[in-house]
């Protein structure tokens, strides 16, 4: 198969952001056995690359092999979401073309061609890897060039274009969405393609994200919805190496200078899309089964959480809510359920929320297949016809899939919704979305190749569309997705095994789809697949319950009595704890709707600088200043780094200095947990459900360190990000930049009486000198009673 090099630079125009060369190309005849070298021709017609600045540490990159007809990008990337002015200078000197900025330099080569990025520093963050001239047969990496496949025995068409990079010695890789492979993604070879793998224990993902991060200070996007495939010195090519392939005919990148990943991530997500802010209620336990199976079945198990006094907000119905054979419709079996809207009633009474399942295909034979057979909602073969598909719906059902880019279809999947909708249904449970075939043909023109990493995007819109449109906040919970579909929460890990190796698997998941731009994630507490043990379900509890969402899922009985008095009495103190932590976690999931960091967050998003966080991928950050590290062995042994600065045993408030690792046994009513010293959390008294607005008392909790603390705590009901700050030394002042409902501020780590407690308010610029019965010290805590700031 023949592959093409850009070999050279034969002209150059400027642009007011960069530049367009054109390239002289060479083919390689790649060989068809290792006797034989591979034949090289110069190619007559150049090829465009153009190189535009969208900001100063900001720009895209573009190589067009068929200029004359160029495929477009994803049409979720808006570049012109951060594109500002840029000071940028364009200099040729022996041989090489200079694009400077204050942030970047793009070097190029012109004869031959060479393409590097510095930092500004000094530092080169990458280059293009070019094969040593002795290599014979197939090179380790392709450079920069396109990928041809031979047709009708002697014609050519461009089919994949690719560029190859030099690895770093100490540089690691992060990203790509929900991998389930080791989180730092040297020695990988991923394929970005939208996958179903039937367990979180290979390396086939629901999520795909065509995005990583470099610990050299980089992000890089490539801007396809076709199948993309990255190396980072795996495989079995190079291992110093690594190379970036899109199946099509246009590679496009966005680079992004960081140096921070934070800067990154807010970056890649202002372009790409950030999620709305979920339901408050949402935050709440979920309750679901595959499958609650009657009415009477719902009423028996909501009704008995409360009776167990276990917090929960939220129910899940797996298919069984529709009639066999006809999944799925979207109608009520009403044999098994006789009266949904009665129980619509009644859960809502109770304090629940109703999702519901789906899937975007319909079962032949149900009245909903025949009416999108008739009126060509269904996705179509090569031949035109209905796409006709065993195994499709539940694994034993014939049927067709629904085709999103028509806008009929859409309208018409649209109004079973907005039925439901009626009837006081929640949010719904947008399952499946990754089987679409690379020879399906879609009413917009598309083939299933090019639209299938879009698809769950197109599927998952079109509901969340439908709740909009019904005055509702879209609140969907989806397994598969593609670069910007992190606009529409939730998203969960999908169907992971019930062993302690699929708990550490669905973890890793997890924390790289967290540095992929995602941020609102969950999964099945307990697994999914098979019955857990009492400890593996307990274990998996405690991660669940300190995850952005929460939900107990799985084939069987996965409700906490299930598991024993034990089970339920632990299962119930970290229900409770979720419960109290719910102004924490909702003020972090605003921060994430604002800034597209993510709730849940590896060590290194914030401690990069520091080598041991680099590879630690079985503990994680909850929000900001929460350090949770979930107990991944059936012995309960469990190692953690603390990175730098102090960290508060939330527990024992034991203190323990930074950039240490601790060895524990952990006993099982317990997990891991540390408070950043300096941080302030915002916590509430637990309750059965979510309850909207502030509390009636909120709780700030300020752990010093050297003499202060801060943190933020956001009010729905106002609509306000405050503020709050603690300075302790003779005195101990408490500023407030916004607004406070009836508060109780504990303060850790003060070690005498302070002399006076005072309260400044930034909102109106006073100062008030507390009474002295507004506080109290005893042994090195203090306790504050405010009210209402402004007063």
């Amino acid at each position: 198969m023949p592959f093409t090099v850009i070999d050279g630079v034969d002209s150059v125009e400027q642009t007011t952001r960069g530049v367009v060369v054109e390239c002289q190309l060479i083919r390689y005849e790649l060989p068809q056995t290792r006797q034989r070298e591979h034949l090289r021709e110069a190619v007559e017609r150049t090829v465009p690359i153009e190189i535009s600045f969208l900001r100063p540490d900001v720009f895209q990159f573009e190589l067009t092999a068929t200029p004359e007809t160029p495929t477009s990008g994803s049409e979720h990337v808006d570049a012109d979401a951060i594109t500002t002015d840029v000071d940028l200078t364009v200099t040729r000197e022996d041989g090489e073309i200079f694009l400077e900025t204050a942030a970047l330099t793009v070097r190029i080569g012109t004869d031959p061609w060479s393409f590097s990025v510095i930092d500004g520093t000094g530092r080169t963050v990458f280059k293009e890897h070019r094969p040593l001239a002795a290599k014979k047969n197939h090179p380790e990496v392709w450079p920069l060039g396109f990928e041809e496949a031979q047709t009708s025995e002697w014609l050519y068409s461009v089919e994949k274009t690719g560029i190859g990079f030099d690895i770093q010695p100490d540089e690691h890789y992060y990203g790509l969405g929900e991998q389930f492979t080791a989180l730092d993604k040297r020695g990988q070879a991923t394929e970005a393609w939208v996958s179903q793998p039937h367990s979180t224990d290979n390396d086939r993902s629901y999520k795909n994200v065509p995005f990583y991060l470099s610990s050299y200070g980089y992000g890089l996007f490539v801007d396809t919805d076709t199948k993309t495939e990255f190396s980072f010195g795996g495989g079995t090519q190079s291992a110093v190496s690594g190379e970036i392939t899109a199946h099509s005919d246009t590679l496009r990148f966005l680079f992004v200078s960081g140096p921070d990943f934070e800067e990154i991530l807010k970056t890649y997500t202002a372009v790409t899309g950030r999620p709305s802010v979920p339901p408050k209620w949402s935050f709440g336990l979920w309750a679901s089964r595959y499958s609650y199976e009657t009415q009477a079945e719902v009423e028996q198990v909501t009704r008995r959480l409360r009776e167990a006094e276990i917090p929960c907000d939220g129910i899940h119905l797996d298919i069984s809510w529709m009639r066999e054979g006809c999944i799925s419709d979207l109608e009520w079996d009403r044999a098994a359920f006789p009266d949904p809207e009665e129980l619509i009633d009644t859960l809502h009474e109770r304090g629940y929320r109703l999702m519901l399942i789906e899937e975007p295909y319909l079962t032949a034979g149900s009245e909903a297949f025949q009416t999108a057979l008739e009126n060509g909602y269904l996705v179509s073969d090569s031949s035109g016809q209905p796409y006709l598909l065993d195994r499709l719906v539940v694994s034993k059902h014939r049927g067709g899939i629904l085709d999103f880019t028509n806008p009929a279809a859409v309208e018409w999947w649209q109004q079973k919704h907005r039925d439901l909708l009626e009837m006081g249904v929640d949010g719904f449970w947008t399952d499946f979305g990754e089987y679409l075939p690379d020879d399906a043909i879609l009413s917009n023109g598309t083939s299933g190749s090019q639209t299938r990493n879009r698809y769950p995007d197109l599927y998952q819109q079109t509901v969340a569309d439908a709740m909009a449109a019904h005055g509702r906040t879209p609140l969907l919970w989806s397994r598969a997705g593609w670069m910007g579909t992190q606009r529409m929460p939730v998203h969960w890990g999908g169907d992971s095994d019930t062993t302690f190796s699929s708990l550490a698997a669905t973890l890793r998941g997890g924390l790289s789809l967290a540095l992929s731009g995602y941020g609102f994630w969950s999964h099945d507490i307990g697994g999914f697949s098979g019955t857990p043990s009492s400890e593996l379900y307990i274990r998996w509890a405690q991660f669940g319950l300190l995850s952005s969402h929460a939900r107990f899922h799985g084939t069987t009985p996965r409700e906490p009595w299930e598991f024993g008095d034990e089970g339920l009495a632990i299962f119930r103190k970290f229900a409770r704890l979720r419960y109290r932590l719910l102004p924490y976690l909702y003020t972090h999931a605003v921060i994430t709707s604002r800034t597209g960091l993510p709730l849940m967050r590896p060590l290194v998003l914030h401690y990069a600088d520091d080598p041991a966080t680099r590879t630690i991928e079985t503990q994680y950050l909850l929000g900001r200043d929460l350090l949770v590290a979930p107990v991944l062995t059936a012995d309960g042994s469990v190692e953690v780094y603390l990175p730098d600065g102090e960290w508060i045993d939330f527990w024992s408030d034991t203190r323990y200095e930074g950039r240490q690792t601790l060895q524990l046994d952990v006993p099982l009513e317990e997990v891991p947990l540390f408070v950043r010293a300096g941080s302030i959390i915002p916590s509430r008294e637990a309750t059965q459900t979510v309850q909207p607005g502030p509390p009636e008392q909120l709780v700030l909790t300020a752990r010093l360190s050297n003499g202060e603390a801060s943190g933020r705590y956001y009010n729905e009901s106002t609509e306000t990000m405050t503020a709050v700050t603690v300075s302790a030394d003779s005195a101990v002042e408490l500023t407030v930049d916004g607004q406070l409902p009836n508060s109780t501020v504990i303060v850790t780590g003060v070690q005498t009486t302070p002399t006076n407690v005072r309260i400044t308010d930034i909102t109106d610029n006073t100062e008030t000198v507390l009474n002295a019965d507004a506080w109290s010290h005893d042994g090195d805590t203090l306790t504050i009673e405010i009210g209402p700031i402004p007063r």
